[in-house]
């Protein structure tokens, strides 16, 4: 059966000569750097990869080494985007559970606020089991929406620390000397 959509056979290419080229630069570029890294001089960099000059070398490490700041500053922005991103989302749920009402549980029921006495405050206790009565309304359970306020602080000290906001600020202190004096009484008394 002939198949009435054909999709065209896609073959890879062979790298051209601009390509391969690229690769032994990058690759003769790696190589000075490790030596360089190594303690090797710029004349044995020079003589071992074929370099016309130690100054040559010295050039060709210097445009590696930029390039690699360069995609390392790129990719150091594209982290901190994510991140805060990141860090957003956790804020939207983390005030999501800030503001959702928390009921408190034990033992897999919700647990319900006694009745108390208007006067005394004293709880309303049943006079057969002598446990207390019971109202309609959920004992409200804090702790959630504690932890919640504590991971708010943590992503906003995260964020700030990310944005630069918690530079060190410097301040100028004005020293003052004051003397006092005591009247009436004699230093000798004083020891």
């Amino acid at each position: 059966m002939i198949d009435p959509n054909p999709q065209p056979v896609r073959t890879r290419r062979a790298a051209g000569p601009a390509a391969i080229k690229r690769g032994e630069i990058e690759a003769r570029r790696a190589q000075a750097i490790a030596m360089r890294s190594a303690g090797q001089t710029w004349e044995m960099v020079a003589a071992t990869l074929g370099y016309a000059s130690k100054g040559a070398a010295h050039k060709d490490v210097g445009v590696a080494l930029a390039e690699r700041a360069a995609k390392t500053a790129l990719s150091l922005d594209q982290f901190r985007e994510q991140e805060i991103e990141h860090l957003q989302e956790l804020r939207r749920k983390a005030m999501d559970v800030l503001n959702a009402e928390h009921m408190h549980v034990n033992a897999g029921q919700v647990v319900y606020s006694p009745k108390r006495d208007r006067e005394t405050g004293d709880l309303i206790l049943d006079p057969e089991t002598r446990e207390p009565i019971l109202t309609a309304i959920p004992l409200r359970d804090s702790l959630p929406t504690l932890q919640a306020v504590d991971r708010l602080v943590k992503v906003a000290e995260r964020m700030a620390r990310l944005l630069g906001a918690d530079q060190a600020i410097k301040v100028e202190v004005e020293q003052k000397t004051y003397n006092y004096s005591v009247n009436g009484v004699q230093m000798g008394d004083l020891t």
